[in-house]
């Protein structure tokens, strides 16, 4: 077997990306037909697994996961790669709790969940509601994360509490996923009330802080509540765990 190394792995996907935009801007719907291949999907899955390769692979899985599904088919293969990419979570939760670095790979996971239902809520919205990817997301919040590091990396003024810094970062994460998946969708609110709950919910929330939930959880709890969708970030995550701003995955054209 041979094995590429990451510079080459992001090569041949950054070539595939640019291939099949030229392939949709020439009338094709070739994302939503490149969706439907196991192979590709299986390769960019498990290439989002590793915290090495994610910041490309993510961002062609949601130029993926957002392409107009025109028949059915389409439609049900978009669950099946959202279902894959769901299930990367537990192995980078459980990597988490190792500190920032490692909890960086989680957000990075969730934000792209997250980009990807904005994007094309219509079609993501129904489709998480089909793969119970209500589950894992909130699972996410189920772990002690560390508070991580020295006190010049993680501000603390008291009122963030003793699970600051990656708890919070998380913890938000999993809310600004939660506002994009339930927005304006009452059948995603009832699945959601169905498979979850907020009751659940909200002890998951204090469990991750030890009871003392931080301001900026406050915060994405409202959004929650209020349809919000506010203005959750990758970067601003991540940059709260180092005390330096993080490059965010790269941006997909709509």
């Amino acid at each position: 077997q041979v094995r590429l190394s990451q510079q080459a792995l992001r090569a041949v996907a950054m070539a595939a990306r640019a291939v099949i935009t030229g392939a949709g801007r020439a009338g094709m719907n070739a994302f939503a037909q490149a969706a439907n291949e196991p192979a590709l999907a299986a390769a960019l899955v498990g290439c989002a697994s590793e915290a090495e390769t994610a910041s490309w692979a993510l961002p062609l899985l949601v130029d993926l996961l957002t392409a107009p599904a025109r028949v059915k088919s389409e439609a049900e293969g978009r669950e099946g790669l959202l279902r894959q990419l769901l299930e990367v979570l537990p192995r980078a939760q459980q990597r988490a709790r190792n500190g920032s670095d490692a909890a960086k790979h989680l957000l990075m996971l969730l934000y792209s969940v997250r980009s990807a239902l904005l994007a094309n809520r219509s079609l993501l919205q129904p489709a998480l509601c089909a793969v119970d990817g209500f589950v894992p997301v909130v699972s996410v919040l189920n772990e002690e994360y560390e508070a991580d590091g020295a006190p010049d990396h993680i501000p603390s003024d008291g009122a963030e509490g003793a699970s600051g810094g990656v708890a919070s970062a998380i913890s938000t994460a999993v809310l600004s996923t939660l506002v994009a998946s339930l927005r304006e969708s009452e059948a995603s609110k009832a699945t959601f009330e169905r498979l979850v709950g907020y009751d659940t919910l909200e002890s998951a929330v204090l469990r991750c802080h030890g009871g003392r939930p931080p301001r900026a959880l406050l915060r994405g709890l409202l959004a929650l509540a209020c349809d919000d969708i506010g203005a959750g970030d990758y970067a601003v995550s991540a940059s709260s765990l180092d005390g330096s701003a993080s490059p965010a995955p790269p941006k997909t054209p709509l």
